[in-house]
């Protein structure tokens, strides 16, 4: 018999494994970018800080969303800051990865709690408030904003 070390880590509740998880939300989506609606979303955009799955982009949408930083203070992009805000799996609590600041004893913990390691993470009060960043703020956000013009 293993320790519990041994035995497999389930990211979250949902019984799902990546290619469930993407499969759903490509037709939860309807096969399009979360940010500019092309058909084609082939690349999975998480929170690295949290692992938490938030939608499917096309590549230059991911490419964009990668160098914006993530974060909503990023005016520049307007579609992602509005994708961000309200992202297609928000509230689903569907992990995709490991979060960036995952260690080893983190993996240890999450085998001997028995727990997924969403339980852990929520648990550790690094989950993003799902009313933190509302449309409206995002919005506001955009207005206050001195930006150059946008060029087409």
């Amino acid at each position: 018999m293993g320790n519990v070390t041994d035995s497999p880590m389930m990211l979250d509740d949902s019984g799902l494994s990546l290619a469930g998880k993407r499969a759903a939300l490509r037709s939860r989506q309807d096969g399009r970018c979360a940010v500019c609606a092309r058909p084609g979303c082939s690349c999975a955009d998480h929170d690295h800080r949290t692992g938490l799955l938030r939608g499917l982009l096309c590549r230059g949408c991911n490419g964009r969303e990668g160098s914006a930083g993530s974060l909503i203070r990023n005016v520049r992009h307007a579609d992602i800051v509005a994708y961000l805000a309200s992202p297609p799996a928000v509230g689903l609590g569907w992990m995709w990865a490991l979060p960036d600041w995952w260690s080893p004893a983190d993996t240890e913990t999450v085998r001997a709690r028995g727990c997924t390691v969403l339980a852990y993470v929520s648990a550790l009060s690094v989950m993003p408030e799902r009313s933190k960043v509302t449309t409206a703020a995002a919005i506001a956000a955009l207005c206050a904003a001195d930006l150059p013009p946008l060029q087409m």
